[in-house]
């Protein structure tokens, strides 16, 4: 595959993955009920919905990735700014998924205190 091919298959695949990802966002679903029986029940009944919306999220913040990748080994990846881009993406990626995914735990489990420690601002917990 030609250089420009390589860049077409990346562009679109970032473009891609960020359209995707917007779509997959409005399909998150929300947990209603006041009582806690009611919301638990609610959870369980959007729970394979909150499954695919996250799984779909996870692979698509992979696939905008090799994007980043490709424009990265246009830049030339033996200059330590590029680089060092490179892994700013790559922990930021990382760190947004796990950062909000641990306030999010905590939070569920009655530590209320730990998230508000850790700086979540995370609402939808």
């Amino acid at each position: 595959m030609d250089e420009a091919a390589r860049d077409r298959t990346a562009g679109t695949r970032w473009a891609a993955s960020a359209a995707l990802s917007v779509v997959l966002m409005t399909l998150h679903p929300v947990g209603h009920g006041g009582e806690l029986a009611e919301r638990v029940a609610s959870l369980v009944a959007i729970a394979w919905r909150d499954r695919f919306v996250h799984g779909g999220l996870i692979v698509l913040m992979g696939v905008g990735l090799l994007g980043w990748w490709r424009l990265f080994e246009r830049l030339d990846l033996r200059s330590s700014i590029v680089r060092g881009a490179a892994l700013s993406i790559v922990a930021g990626t990382s760190r947004r998924r796990s950062h909000g995914a641990a306030c999010c735990l905590a939070r569920s489990s009655s530590l209320a205190a730990r998230a508000a420690k850790c700086g979540c601002t995370c609402t939808r917990c």
